[in-house]
């Protein structure tokens, strides 16, 4: 009889004893053999099935000849009889001439020989087969695996039960042991033994056991076992002296008690517990536990032993990788995306995915903080490299040639990017995937590399392109076409400004402009250059003595000029300023809250640094767009009687970097610079340059409506209850939820409104629900088939509530036309902003007719465009019993009083949470969310402002966090 050893070290032997190397050295055929023994259910498998596994790259007709080989090779190596067919197409391995021990594992289970399937399984199914080029062969091993694994780990907690029923505290322990060696970062498994021990007398086994586990958490997974854990380990501790051993006797406490403590969820994220709920049975026949004889204890040891060179020896052959990969390399991949550290993630899922590609736990938890970016420019076949934005000294990894999409950790982890091509010089960029990008869209990364030799010395080349500026003081609808243009890597230095001025740049009236206004009034070319002198009075920069710099300031950015002089030295440099819509194009505010910690701004003490010193690199490899000086824009604003300054210089508040700043043009302060830009050849473009007048609103200076007033725009948004006729019009489910689609009447214009209901697995009806009103990007979606913002609100139904998520008028298939994303002064959007809180009461109204729903314990969730209108909804809707806003803040644009956030917020009473980035760009914090905060009619002990790091996101951790932990203590706790 063939006997074929698949549970830990692979063995394959002949009726003789004889290792059949012919079948172990080939893969492919080790994985077909494979397959055929353990595939379930046990017994005949089709042709066409094991050729889609095996041979997915071939077409059926080599694919078939493929198999017909392997099967040639199997009978030769096996013999004729063992592999079986059934007509032409079925294929079974003889149960009289092949024995293999997952089947032998299963039989005994089910037969109840508990101990002896135990006993076979020694390892994980098939440790080190690897077949990158066959995934679905692959993940058919991982789940085979796992589930062979579960069992093992049910045997040995059922047995471990039973022993203990009985008064066996030896055997007990033993089992304990094997469950803890079968589930080796299980904390509900580790402490059990260590119960079990202290209970049988042996507490200093107990604490070694705590040791080992501690250490092993340590080196694998970078976590410490969990304070329930530490705890019961100290208390052992305290016991070991001073207390005499407890009798062995006392170890027949049921299993009830000894678990009495068992309660908290395993301390690493993501690993499976070692106790499934049911377990399935394994017999009713008695368990004998280990036996407890002197020679007993010898073979025991020795098959310990044994069991460990067969470890040091797959450690010491390819097997290594795998095994490292599976039982280690996931579980702490689990913990690095659980705690937020998503480079560290990116790194671990590629050196995972190098030795057990496509599997599908790694896919899985990558997708949880990384996505595909589409890496497009000039010219085609350029090699792209990849680094950390924060690890500049790391190694460049190379991702291939472009055109290409790549896998990167998203926002708020940034990437740096590098592009060659023989005859190019070289460019850099930086990017990420975005935080949160819709279905229909993808982040698309585009460069442009010049010729060697055709750049401007020091420029870089920005791709172009059309867009806004981002700022959020400027209206997102002034938009530009930008051609490609150079801009200066740098600042202008000190050193590069002297040359100006030892020119003669001061004296010569062609560099200038043609006229000069101070405080509304015309000045002569003389009258105006006499103003531009340094501290002692000759010409040059405000900073300056003598016409020179410090001597130690050669490399600092020219600090202490005008815009009169910025645009002088552009002149004589043969280059222009930037104009507003080029400078934020190379700024790249997405990055934000990566590129401002990197950079020399918001700094208390110090001054300006030497250009490039810091780190912070913004879009084509530019340096210090973010502090260090501001920089002069060609842009004027008639209303605001000055001239764009961006980027903020050392000292100036980091939200300066993507906030508009107007200074008048004869304005000299000590952190005014320069950056250069030149336009392509034949590429200049001046209608950009355009005047651009921003607009503003000091909320903290405004005052809201009258309750008298807002009594009033209440009955804006009453209607009447007419009947809602839902209709249930799809049921799906997943591993997380059942999600049902459904229809009812709206409360306008004969509509019908659609709402997706997310219910829980987890926790028991009636749930608590919680609304959720989306971001702006569902306005360019067509279809809620492809519903967007999911992972905003997915965790609160995994954690046990309920989720109502509304398509509101305008959004998704609703779409009348409308964009608006923001406010503006028409009656539509007035109108517009009536629907939409009536859509989410009507909801509300839906899901009052449900006994699944509690109804008395309804929250809100808001995401930027529904955090900014969360103000609306919740002074107006009174089911509401508490809400979280993320990424919320006022908008900059005005629209009608009745339409007007300001006039509603001071009417929220509801325990209110809002989530905020520092460096937000849409809603900044000190001018937008932080008077949204203030004016909050909330109570201040029932509501609380959370500042995260990032731009218009949270970090999803953070997020998590805090918005479970508010709704808990506000909606109470899931049952």
């Amino acid at each position: 009889m063939i006997r074929f050893r698949m549970l830990g070290t692979v063995d394959l032997r002949d009726s003789g004893g004889r290792e059949l190397r012919s079948v172990l050295r080939r893969p492919k055929l080790l994985a077909l053999l494979g397959y055929l023994a353990a595939a379930r259910p046990f017994g005949f498998h089709r042709r066409d099935s094991l050729v889609a596994l095996l041979w997915p790259d071939l077409d059926n007709a080599h694919a078939r000849n493929a198999l017909r080989q392997a099967l040639h090779a199997l009978r030769d190596a096996l013999g004729p009889e063992v592999v079986v067919a059934r007509g032409e197409e079925e294929l079974e391995l003889s149960e009289q001439s092949f024995w293999c021990d997952p089947r032998a594992f299963a039989a005994a289970l089910d037969a109840g020989r508990a101990e002896e399937a135990l006993e076979l399984c020694r390892g994980g199914l098939l440790t080190g087969l690897h077949l990158s080029e066959v995934p679905e062969f692959e993940r058919w091993l991982d789940e085979e695996r796992e589930h062979i694994r579960r069992r093992a780990c049910e045997t040995a907690h059922t047995l471990t039960d039973r022993a203990q029923a009985t008064g066996n505290a030896t055997a007990s322990v033993g089992w304990a042991r094997r469950l803890a060696e079968l589930s080796p970062f299980d904390e509900t498994a580790i402490r059990r033994l260590m119960q079990l021990l202290d209970r049988a007398g042996d507490r200093a086994g107990a604490v070694r056991a705590y040791e080992d586990f501690e250490r092993r958490l340590g080196r694998d997974l970078e976590v410490e076992p969990s304070s329930q854990t530490r705890a019961l380990v100290d208390g052992i501790r305290a016991r070991r002296h001073t207390e005499r051993p407890v009798p062995a006797g006392d170890a027949t406490r049921t299993n009830a008690e000894v678990l009495e403590t068992e309660r908290s969820p395993v301390a690493v994220p993501g690993v499976v517990r070692a106790r499934p709920d049911p377990p399935p049975a394994v017999g009713s026949r008695p368990v004998q536990g280990p036996a407890q004889a002197p020679g007993d204890r010898r073979k025991v040891l020795l098959v310990l032993a044994l069991l460990g060179c067969l470890v040091i020896g797959a450690w010491l052959t390819g097997a290594a990788g795998v095994l490292w990969a599976r039982y280690r390399g996931v579980p702490l991949l689990q913990v690095r995306v659980a705690a937020g550290r998503w480079e560290d993630a990116h790194e671990l899922a590629a050196r995972l995915e190098a030795v057990i590609p496509h599997d599908s736990s790694v896919a899985a938890l990558r997708a949880a903080f990384a996505d595909t970016v589409s890496i497009e420019g000039t010219p085609p076949g350029a090699r792209v490299y990849r680094r950390s934005y924060n690890g500049a000294t790391a190694k460049w990894a190379f991702l291939g040639v472009a055109p290409r999409r790549v896998v990167v950790p998203r926002l708020p982890v940034v990437s740096q990017f590098k592009f060659e091509a023989p005859g190019f010089s070289s460019g850099l960029d930086i990017g990420a995937a975005a935080a949160v990008t819709p279905v229909a869209q993808r982040t698309v990364l585009r460069f442009a590399l010049s010729r060697e030799g055709v750049a401007p010395p020091g420029m870089v080349l920005v791709v172009g392109g059309e867009g806004d500026t981002g700022i959020p003081q400027l209206d997102g609808r002034d938009r530009a076409v930008l051609p490609d243009f150079y801009i200066g890597r740098l600042e202008v230095t000190n050193r590069e400004y002297q040359v100006f001025v030892d020119s003669g740049g001061y004296r010569r009236r062609d560099l200038w402009p043609r006229e000069f206004i101070a405080d509304g009034r015309r000045l002569s070319w003389r009258d105006a250059v006499a103003r531009f002198v340094d501290q002692t009075g000759q010409p040059g920069p405000s900073t300056w003595e003598a016409g020179h710099y410090s001597p130690e300031g050669a490399d600092h950015p020219v600090a202490g000029v005008s815009w009169y002089e910025a645009m002088a030295y552009a002149r004589f440099r043969g280059a222009r300023l930037p104009n507003v819509f080029q400078w934020t194009r190379a700024a790249r505010f997405d990055a934000a809250g990566t590129i401002v910690t990197a950079s020399n701004i918001d700094r208390v003490r110090g001054g300006t640094a030497p250009v490039g010193s810091f780190a912070g690199m913004s879009g084509s490899g530019t340096m210090d767009m973010a502090g260090n000086v501001r920089e002069w824009c060609v842009n004027e604003s008639h209303n605001a009687r000055g001239h764009y300054i961006l980027g903020g210089g050392w000292n100036d508040p980091a939200y300066t970097f993507y906030e508009s700043a107007i200074q008048p043009a004869f304005d000299r302060s000590a952190t005014n610079g320069i950056r250069l830009v030149r336009p392509l050849p034949g590429q200049a473009d001046a209608s950009a340059d355009r005047a651009i007048e921003p607009f503003f609103r000091d909320y903290h200076a405004e005052r809201p409506a009258s309750d008298e007033a807002f009594r009033f725009y209440r009955r804006l948004f009453a209607y009447d209850p007419l009947p809602l006729h839902a209709v249930l019009e799809r049921r799906d489910s997943s591993a997380a939820w059942i999600r049902e689609k459904v229809s009812f009447d709206a409360a306008y214009n004969g509509e019908r409104v659609t709402a997706y209901v997310f219910l829980p697995r987890r926790g028991h009806p009636p749930y608590q629900t919680v609304v959720f009103f989306p971001g702006s990007s569902t306005l360019w979606m067509r279809s809620s088939d492809s519903l967007v913002h999911v992972r905003m609100f997915d965790f609160l139904v995994e954690a046990g509530r309920a989720v109502v998520y509304p398509v509101l008028k305008g959004t998704y298939e609703r779409d009348d036309g409308t964009r608006f994303s923001d406010p503006n002064a028409s009656n539509r959007y007035k109108e517009h902003v009536v629907r939409w809180q009536q859509d989410i009461s009507r909801a509300l109204d839906y899901l009052g007719t449900r006994a699944d729903v509690d109804t008395t314990r309804f929250g809100y969730l808001g995401f930027s465009w529904g955090g900014r209108l969360g103000g609306v909804v919740l002074s107006i809707e009174p089911r509401l019993r508490a809400a979280v806003l993320t990424v919320a803040g006022f908008s900059f644009l005005r629209p009608e009083p009745e339409a007007d956030d300001i006039n509603y917020t001071p009417q929220v009473h509801v325990p209110l949470l809002m989530i905020n980035g520092r460096y937000d760009n849409t809603f900044p914090l000190e001018t937008a969310a932080r008077p949204m905060y203030d004016l909050l009619g909330t109570t201040p002990d029932r509501k609380r402002l959370v500042i995260a790091g990032g731009v218009h996101y949270v970090p999803r951790t953070i997020l998590i966090r805090e918005a479970l932990a508010w709704f808990d203590r506000y909606l109470g706790p899931v049952e």
